[in-house]
């Protein structure tokens, strides 16, 4: 059996001859390195990729500080709305103010309407263009008017009061029509 390569003759590549401190690099045609530890591309993308989502995490937790503040303003509208019906319907309707100053959100409005023997009291909190806007916090609440209340002419049977008559408080005022 004859071999493949006989009679070939096989040379060692001419020896470059190279001064002290002049060596050229060898290149080589098919030959892909990885990059070298350090590489400058990648530097600082850790630091960029760090505050991005340390940025994106206090945006997400200041959004939900707000959502949960808005939360606490509509609870505390209910709540004022539901003891300020209940002090119209005992008859204590001079508590009304105090009590929707002291239970609901700051700078807090309130209506009180009568229709027959029933009341309807309104809270909502005042519009803030906080985090976030449009979200304005307000309750109703009705109650049935106490039976000596409606015999004794206090409460007028008929249509509900309009907005703007004396049976409508906004704030401080303490009237009732």
């Amino acid at each position: 059996m004859r071999k493949p390569l006989a009679g070939l003759v096989f040379r060692a590549p001419a020896r470059r001859k190279c001064r002290a401190g002049k060596a050229k690099p060898v290149r080589h045609r098919n030959l892909v390195l990885p990059p070298p530890a350090g590489w400058p591309a990648d530097r600082g993308s850790v630091t960029v990729e760090a505050a991005l989502v340390l940025s994106a995490m206090a945006l997400v937790l200041v959004l939900g500080a707000a959502a949960v503040n808005a939360v606490l303003g509509q609870l505390r509208c209910v709540d004022a709305a539901r003891e300020a019906a209940r002090l119209v319907a005992r008859g204590e309707a001079e508590r009304v103010a105090e009590a929707v100053h002291r239970i609901g959100p700051a700078r807090a409005e309130f209506s009180v309407t009568r229709d027959g023997d029933t009341v309807r009291v309104e809270v909502a909190a005042a519009a803030d263009a906080g985090l976030l806007p449009g979200i304005r916090p307000r309750a109703e609440a009705y109650a049935v008017l106490e039976p000596e209340l409606v015999e004794s002419g206090q409460a007028t049977p008929g249509p509900p009061t309009p907005p703007g008559s004396p049976a409508t408080r906004t704030g401080d005022d303490t009237r009732i029509g």
